[in-house]
C-alpha cells in the first residue's frame, strides 16, 4: 500500500494524517513531512488511524518529529500493529 500523509493548521495545531504503511521505503516521507510541519512552530497532532503497518523506520521519523517540535508532537489514532508497537516501545503513551 502506498503513503499519503497530508497536513494543516486546526487551531492552531498542524495536524498530520497519514494513511498506509510506513516502513523503511516510506518512512523518509513521514519524517519530511513531520519536519515541515514541526518549522511552522505549532504543536503537532499525528493522526495514524489510517495506518495499517509500522516498523522501525516508522517509528525513528515519528521520534525525529518528536525532537523537532520540543516534545510537542502526540500521535492518535493508532491500532494494531502499530498501536502494539508504540505501547510495548514505551515512546508514546496510550
Amino acid at each position: 500500500m502506498n503513503l499519503s500523509i497530508t497536513a494543516g493548521v486546526v487551531d492552531g495545531v498542524c495536524v498530520v494524517r497519514v494513511t498506509g504503511d510506513v516502513d523503511f521505503a516510506t518512512a523518509g516521507q513521514l519524517r519530511d513531512a513531520l519536519l515541515a510541519s514541526a518549522a511552522g512552530g505549532h504543536p503537532v497532532v499525528v493522526d495514524l488511524s489510517g495506518v495499517t503497518f509500522l516498523d522501525a523506520a516508522g517509528l525513528s521519523a515519528l521520534v525525529a518529529g518528536r525532537k523537532a517540535t520540543g516534545g510537542r508532537l502526540s500521535v492518535v489514532g493508532a491500532t494494531g500493529v502499530a498501536h502494539r508497537i508504540l505501547i510495548l516501545t514505551g515512546l508514546f503513551s496510550p
